[in-house]
């Protein structure tokens, strides 16, 4: 099977694998223990010795302080930001929106973001009676007329117009639009500095070989199980900005009912930092995700020479499998060479009238043992390799674009 697909969950990463399967393992034989010593707290070094040699991918948990520590690493965060892990992305954002309206009258938000996640920026703002303004410019990059210039001076301009005081954007569309967030914020900063600013990275960790927005944001929603490869759906939050931290913190440590986030593995994780799960905590949790990401983590590469070759491969890739789609009926859809990512999006030059063509293009391609992210009208979304396609590969794809298109 060749895996172009991370629009939900990632090929599970070797490491992760194992760890997976070492953790099952554990639970199958030592059920009752998990809870009541300090492995989980603290790692493997507090497990029994025993425990190295018949499960040896468990070695990989070193506690959540050292999770965390990793998880800034590999997305480039400064190491005094602070970290904050859920079973789900979606309730993080849930979080992060209430905190954002918390302190904005008017949030700027472009017709890029996931759905889900501007469906809760728009319920919070229906709930708290504040208001979100939308830029529009799907269309116009689908087409390639914008450059990365005009889009940073649009959307600071529409900023301005509207009297807008916060911003949400995504780093790396779900259909694979790279925007330039920094330069963005830098230029809505020239007009009054925003209250809030939000960014959606789920797209962009494990895939851009820098994250550098860090400085520029309040705070960042990203996933391990996408390109990260951890097997497991986890949601991270990324945070620590002198003037939003504390306002944070408590937002995603809240203690009381009312205010606490909805999440078993957030209060769950929070207990373990602060080295009280045995006092504090009686809900059972679901924890193999944590040891998953911890173990996906050391299949990412740390150095910055192999994620940018990684980068360049997958450009290669990308043009490559362009061109034969090109040949073949297909046609790009995304937002020029300033907009790109390692993410390629194209649609058949007659596009279907049925509304099923998304799984009845899936269904063709898994025939051809590719997998791929298929939507309606026809298009079909792959996630480049961060290694060059092979020839056989590059056929492959060739032969199944030229029976689906």
């Amino acid at each position: 099977m060749l895996y172009l697909d991370t629009a939900r969950l990632g090929q599970t990463s070797p490491s992760a694998l194992e760890t997976q399967v070492d953790f099952f393992r554990l639970t199958a034989e030592q059920p009752s223990s998990l809870y009541a010593d300090r492995f989980l707290a603290e790692g493997i070094q507090a497990a029994p010795d025993s425990w190295i040699e018949r499960f040896p991918g468990l070695g990989r948990w070193r506690g959540i302080a050292e999770l965390k520590k990793k998880v800034l690493v590999a997305a480039d965060a400064p190491s005094e930001h602070e970290v904050a892990i859920a079973s789900r992305s979606t309730l993080l954002m849930r979080t992060a929106a209430s905190a954002m309206y918390r302190l904005c009258r008017n949030v700027l938000v472009t017709d890029l973001n996931w759905p889900a996640y501007q469906a809760e920026v728009a319920n919070t703002a229906a709930r708290t009676h504040q208001r979100y303004t939308v830029f529009s410019c799907r269309n116009e990059l689908r087409r390639h007329r914008m450059s990365s210039e005009r889009i940073v001076s649009e959307i600071a301009e529409h900023y301005k117009q509207q009297s807008c005081d916060g911003i949400f954007l995504p780093l790396v569309d779900n259909l694979g639009i790279k925007l330039p967030v920094k330069q963005i914020v830098a230029a809505i900063s020239e007009i009054a500095s925003p209250r809030f600013v939000l960014i959606d990275g789920a797209q962009a960790l494990g895939h851009l070989p820098k994250i550098d927005v860090h400085d520029h944001c309040d705070i960042f929603i990203a996933g391990g199980h996408k390109w990260l490869r951890s097997g497991h759906p986890i949601g991270i939050a990324i945070y620590g900005r002198t003037r939003s931290r504390d306002h944070l913190s408590r937002c995603f440590n809240a203690v009381d009912r009312t205010n606490r986030i909805d999440d078993s593995l957030c209060r769950f994780v929070s207990a373990l930092s602060e080295r009280s799960i045995s006092n504090q905590y009686s809900e059972t949790v679901n924890v193999s995700p944590l040891l998953s990401f911890r173990a996906a983590l050391e299949d990412f590469p740390s150095s910055s020479e192999v994620r940018h070759q990684h980068w360049r491969d997958q450009a290669v890739n990308q043009s490559r499998v362009r061109a034969v789609a090109c040949r073949n009926g297909w046609m790009p859809q995304s937002g020029g060479k300033d907009f790109h990512s390692g993410i390629l999006t194209i649609h058949p030059r007659k596009r279907p009238r049925e509304r099923s063509r998304g799984d009845s293009l899936r269904r063709q391609l898994d025939e051809h043992a590719i997998a791929a992210s298929c939507y309606g009208g026809g298009i079909l979304r792959m996630s480049m390799p961060k290694r060059i396609l092979e020839m056989g590969e590059l056929q492959k794809i060739q032969f199944a674009l030229n029976q689906c298109g």
